[in-house]
């Protein structure tokens, strides 16, 4: 595996950051991080200096979860952050802001309209404001995933299989007949029905080189799947509970290295007594970084959070009707837990995992739980939208120069109100 040196460091020069000011009266339609895809993005932008820190904000409309993930030569924060905002929602702040421009009424952060984008630790999964996965340069498959792509003639099939793809016409490819080999699978070694090899009648497209999925799963029910590892589900499993409590649960998956045939679905989960790397540690240049990322509305979920990680799905904390409780995290399957503060605006989960190009690190699985307070009196969540996202980072530098995380379509998952879903996931809002 190839390990990446920095660029020199760049810092955002004063001019053009100050001359944001005069182009936030105008009215800016659009932002590009890196190599991310636009996003619409609303006025006024700011950008607020101090003698040690200084912060760009902007606020779009839809979600931008940003991380600093380490490139091989240590994290950098950088004399600039980068704040997004969305109307109502606390979502994560990055720093390293290296360069910005304003081009053809574009925001460009780290890159040049036409350049390649500057070595940084800064990423950020941007999602519209319906959580549809937007173009990327370095995606497989780009805006046909996650967006309202699904075959009126075979939708129920897609949807069982959570197979959000809309194929090319001239591959040929057949719904009647589908070939699940040539049908892009959305995690990374998980199928709909993991516990029966060789899995032929899944999708089947897996990623060579990085992967790194963030996924929705359900209690078993009626399924032959595993109760310990459950159900892929297009959203995560998320509930209110009588304690005043909101609680979301979603499955991460990461792989470094091409998928072997001992690969099996469920295999790369610790034990109880195992320990994984330990967060936020600092690690070697020959290591690929994944980070983990939430975002929430704050208009009804408060700061504060406890979160844990678990190696099966912690079905000695749900209810009859498979709602998670308040104590989630004492789970006899966690084997992390962690607190966020209430003081500030902090309040987001940032956790990273290391994976090697060898060993036993280089696949990595696990649930991961958060537990926010409702805030008194809030405004409730608007009918068809989430409450909650949580989202995975590889290393910005492996992505686009190694060909990693091609498909990075279930790099954010989100979480629902009263079990609801995006209006274009179609029931039950149709």
């Amino acid at each position: 595996m190839a390990s990446k040196k920095y660029a020199a460091h760049v810092r955002a020069g004063a001019l053009v950051l100050a001359s944001i000011y005069t182009m936030a009266a105008q009215g800016a339609p659009a932002l590009v991080v890196g190599d991310g895809a636009a996003i619409s993005v609303k006025s006024p932008t700011q950008y607020v200096t101090s003698s040690l820190m200084s912060t760009l904000s902007m606020t779009a409309d839809g979600y931008i979860l940003c991380a600093n993930v380490d490139i091989g030569g240590g994290i950098s924060a950088g004399a600039v952050s980068f704040a997004p905002r969305r109307d109502g929602w606390s979502l994560p702040t990055a720093s390293d802001v290296r360069a910005v421009s304003y081009n053809g009424g574009t925001f460009y952060v780290n890159k040049s309209p036409g350049s390649l984008s500057l070595a940084t630790t800064l990423t950020c999964q941007i999602r519209d404001g319906q959580g549809r996965m937007l173009s990327s340069p370095y995606s497989a498959h780009g805006d046909r995933l996650f967006a309202d792509s699904f075959d009126l003639d075979a939708d129920a099939l897609q949807r069982s299989y959570l197979a959000n793809w809309a194929p090319s016409p001239e591959i040929g490819f057949d719904w009647g007949v589908p070939d699940w080999f040539g049908v892009p699978n959305d995690s990374c070694v998980w199928g709909t029905n993991p516990n029966y090899a060789p899995h032929q009648d899944v999708p089947q497209v897996v990623e060579s080189t990085l992967c790194a999925a963030a996924t929705g799963v359900r209690s078993v029910t009626s399924s032959q799947n595993d109760v310990r590892y459950g159900d892929r589900a297009s959203t995560m499993l998320a509930n209110t509970t009588s304690g005043g409590n909101y609680i979301y649960l979603a499955r991460i998956d990461l792989r470094l290295g091409a998928q072997l045939p001992a690969d099996l679905p469920n295999s790369h989960f610790v034990s109880t007594s195992e320990s994984m790397s330990a967060p936020n540690s600092v690690d070697s240049p020959s290591v690929v970084d994944v980070a983990i990322r939430d975002a929430y509305d704050s208009d009804f979920l408060a700061p504060g959070a406890t979160y844990c990680y678990l190696n099966e799905l912690p079905v000695d904390k749900m209810d009859g009707s498979g709602n998670l409780k308040d104590d989630v995290c004492s789970s006899s399957h966690k084997y992390y837990v962690g607190t966020l503060s209430s003081a500030s605006n902090n309040g987001n989960l940032y956790e990273r995992i290391s994976l090697v190009p060898y060993g036993a690190q280089r696949i990595q699985s696990l649930f991961v739980a958060v537990v926010r307070q409702l805030r008194p009196q809030g405004q409730y969540v608007e009918r068809c939208q989430p409450a909650a996202a949580i989202a995975v980072l590889p290393n910005p530098d492996f992505e686009p120069s190694e060909g990693g995380d091609t498909f990075n379509g279930d790099d954010v998952v989100y979480g629902f109100y009263n079990g609801e879903t995006f209006s274009w996931m179609k029931t039950p809002c149709s």
